[in-house]
């Protein structure tokens, strides 16, 4: 992602017999507040053993998928077990005011609070809320993805007194309950909006 973190202390490194022992390793920029410690091996495909915590920029959010922009930080608590050939991740991130913005939609998600808990596969959508073009707008669902790419999403939208400009040249102030799921070939959309306002 383009934005710069730097070490905020020295960083102690063991190596030894190919296995990478890290005391820890403090790391801060714009957004991001973050303590890493554990270990990995780095030539065989022996345990790891890493965890995470503080706070991160969702600029990050990049990294998994070109279509999401993300903005704000939230706190994070990571771990990482297993081996190099099988991962096993779990964590969570807790919103406190983040926004997030789907490329080629005019609106964003602002103040959005909740928490999304995570493993190497997918990520699960809990009681996350936030504000969209003026009203309140609520997620669930759970959204999966391999080799930093999303493969495939079903999130559920509810959103009340939405004063929406999409597409363009259409203002409408709507009420909203969807179910928006697909993968990266074929995408859907089902649910019921009620319009109560609507100008073209």
């Amino acid at each position: 992602a383009d934005f710069p973190v730097r070490a905020q202390e020295p960083v102690r490194l063991r190596l030894a017999g190919g296995r990478l022992e890290l005391d820890r390793l403090h790391i801060g920029g714009e957004g991001t507040d973050l303590s890493l410690d554990g270990a990995a091996d780095l030539l065989g495909d022996g345990p790891l053993a890493l965890s995470a915590t503080g706070r991160a920029d969702l600029r990050a959010l990049s990294a998994l998928t070109r279509r999401f922009r993300g903005t704000g930080d939230a706190r994070l608590a990571l771990s990482v077990a297993g081996s190099r050939k099988a991962p096993v991740v779990r964590g969570t991130l807790d919103l406190e005011g983040a926004g997030l913005r789907l490329r080629g939609f005019p609106h964003g998600v602002e103040g959005l609070r909740g928490r999304v808990r995570f493993n190497e596969r997918a990520a699960e959508l809990e009681d996350v809320s936030g504000t969209l073009a003026g009203g309140r707008l609520t997620l669930e669902g759970e959204l999966a993805y391999a080799g930093g790419q999303l493969t495939s999403y079903d999130v559920r939208p509810s959103g009340r007194g939405l004063a929406l400009r999409y597409p363009e040249g259409l203002r409408s102030l709507l009420d909203a309950e969807l179910r928006l799921f697909g993968d990266a070939d074929e995408q859907w959309i089902t649910g019921t909006i009620a319009v109560r306002q609507a100008r073209y």
